[in-house]
């Protein structure tokens, strides 16, 4: 019985190593690609969770020729309209011609207008920590920064459908991507 088992064993493990290296691959070719657009495009609705409120945002983040992003608000349509351009200098509102610039941290920290520019840089520069199988679709988690980690669920075209990000193991905030161009 034993020698038996142990070939067994062995091929169990060996084909579950082949379906981990097929998700790694995937997001692999996925992140080279994406890191040579310059043109991206997506729509995100984005939930913060704090300690004492839940603020949900739809959002369009789209590249800048700077390198940069420009995130506006589509929802809530009191807001509609404000944009934020995120670099890695800082970040600067904008609405209606006006331009405020927020400093060198806003760009950095976890908030709903940094999400979806954090988790392009993610997808494109992320250490990429583990990737998975989940309900038959890509699963990855990226370490973009010390103590931030972003979870990206793919969809059957291997395009991003959900996301959370975390700092310091907790998590703040959900996307559930409804547009990637």
């Amino acid at each position: 019985m034993k020698k038996l088992f142990l070939p067994l064993l062995l091929l169990g493990a060996l084909l579950l190593g082949g379906c981990e290296n097929r998700n790694e691959a995937q997001f692999r070719s996925f992140s080279e690609a994406l890191r040579a657009r310059e043109d991206l495009a997506l729509t995100a609705v984005v939930r913060a969770e704090y300690d004492d409120r839940t603020c949900t945002f739809t959002l369009r983040c789209t590249d800048e020729e700077d390198g940069g992003f420009c995130v506006e608000v589509l929802e809530p349509e009191l807001i509609r309209g404000v944009r934020a351009h995120m670099d890695g200098g800082g970040a600067k509102l904008l609405y209606d011609g006006i331009s405020i610039d927020t400093g060198e941290d806003a760009a950095s920290q976890l908030s709903p207008m940094a999400a979806l520019p954090l988790l392009v840089r993610a997808l494109r520069e992320g250490m990429l920590d583990s990737a998975w199988s989940e309900d038959g679709c890509c699963a990855a988690l990226l370490v973009p920064a010390d103590g931030v980690t972003v979870t990206v669920l793919f969809d059957e075209e291997m395009k991003p459908s959900r996301a959370e990000m975390a700092q310091d193991g907790r998590t703040a905030i959900f996307a559930e991507i409804t547009e990637f161009e």
